[in-house]
């Protein structure tokens, strides 16, 4: 894989960056799309292709070619939403920040070369029930309220549209704790509008080194977050100067140094001789946008006990809620369950009956992944766990 892993390197280093690369010609396109997809880059490494006019077999750049055009139509229609939904908050009078994706994609080329899987805004506490009843009275249909990332409501809407209203950017055990709950405090209003607001560039670079030290932490962040980190650098963005006391408050220097010293590697040709860092480069690559299920188990294993990690409790309970999952996500899957919730019980007997038949692939997979994350080295994940907790 290391070959696809340079191929991929090379291509975003061409569409961020303009460096024309030198490229080799065995490389298995297959491979490069799937990993592209895991990463969630695969469109831009689609304008690479082309750009370059690299022989790609007709089967393998339609997927490529689908994947930008559905890119373009995804993130038309998220823009779209973001400012009906600005419209409704102006509306109700309730002051709201876009965050993350929706923001930082203005800073590429294109904005639809950074993929968005949600629409993220944060509200003030004391206006989130307000704001949810906004965006319910939009259509949007109530999932779930998630713990991690900051307290966080979840809304979806059609196939295109999940939506996370946020009442702050972290929880209170988080490391950045200190410097995002005082959010708002860097925080302006946008001109021409009276209740949307917008962070200070460098307070937004520490939100995002934050952002990705998170998926990290919980087993792994695609190279489309890197991208986000690499593109402000390299415009030159932000305040140095402010970075670093946002840096120190949030303590997230080390990390992103180590974040700098891996964008310098790909997009630089810089020289580097650190284990850890070549370690964290291998993380980052085997783990795709979300980290695998591996690498997922081991890193959640450092915040256990000894006996609980060799019992592996934390796999043991991540298997079961494979298969016995809360009534939010059931919901989902049996849509009976949203008017007669007294029939979990039984729907869970219908599912342990019904996977050998219908899912049994991911249950191999799983028992797949268990495998190599009883059989991996801890050691190589220790010193990652050190750094991004």
């Amino acid at each position: 894989m290391e070959k696809i892993y340079d191929y991929t390197i090379k291509l975003l280093r061409y569409v961020l960056k303009g460096d024309v690369p030198d490229l080799p010609n065995d490389v298995d396109f297959e491979k490069l799309y799937e990993f592209g997809r895991s990463h969630g880059v695969e469109n831009m490494l689609y304008v690479g292709l082309k750009d370059l006019k690299i022989d790609v077999p007709k089967d393998v750049f339609q997927k490529f070619y689908y994947s930008y055009l559905m890119s373009i139509k995804i993130d038309t229609l998220q823009t779209m939403e973001l400012e009906k939904i600005g419209k409704a908050f102006e509306d109700a009078g309730i002051d709201y920040i876009p965050l993350k994706g929706s923001v930082v994609k203005y800073f590429y080329p294109m904005p639809n070369y950074r993929k968005s899987g949600d629409i993220d805004v944060l509200v003030r506490r004391n206006k989130l029930e307000s704001a949810r009843a906004v965006v319910e009275n939009m259509g949007y249909k109530f999932n779930y309220i998630y713990e991690n990332h900051g307290v966080h409501y979840e809304f979806t809407k059609s196939t295109f549209f999940h939506f996370e209203l946020h009442r702050k950017l972290v929880g209170d055990d988080d490391r950045s704790q200190a410097l995002l709950s005082k959010a708002w405090n860097y925080a302006k209003l946008k001109d021409g509008t009276n209740y949307t607001y917008q962070f200070d560039i460098s307070f937004l670079y520490v939100h995002l080194i934050a952002h990705l030290a998170k998926h990290l932490c919980s087993g792994g962040a695609g190279l489309r977050l890197f991208c986000d980190i690499w593109i402000m650098q390299s415009k030159n963005m932000i305040d140095r100067n402010k970075v670093r006391i946002y840096l120190e408050e949030a303590n997230l220097l080390e990390i992103e140094g180590y974040i700098i010293n891996l964008l310098d590697k790909w997009f630089l040709d810089k020289k580097v001789n650190d284990k850890v860092l070549n370690k964290l480069e291998l993380f980052v690559f085997r783990g795709g946008s979300f980290g695998t299920v591996s690498q997922k188990i081991n890193m959640a294993s450092f915040g256990q006990t000894d006996s609980e990690r060799f019992e592996n409790k934390y796999w043991r309970k991540k298997f079961l809620s494979y298969f016995f999952e809360p009534l939010t996500y059931m919901k989902q899957k049996y849509p009976i369950l949203i008017s007669h919730s007294w029939l979990l019980p039984i729907m869970w007997i219908y599912r342990l009956v019904t996977i050998p038949f219908t899912e049994m692939h991911l249950v191999n997979k799983r028992l797949k992944e268990y495998s190599m994350s009883k059989n991996s080295d801890m050691d190589d994940l220790s010193e990652i766990y050190r750094i991004v907790k």
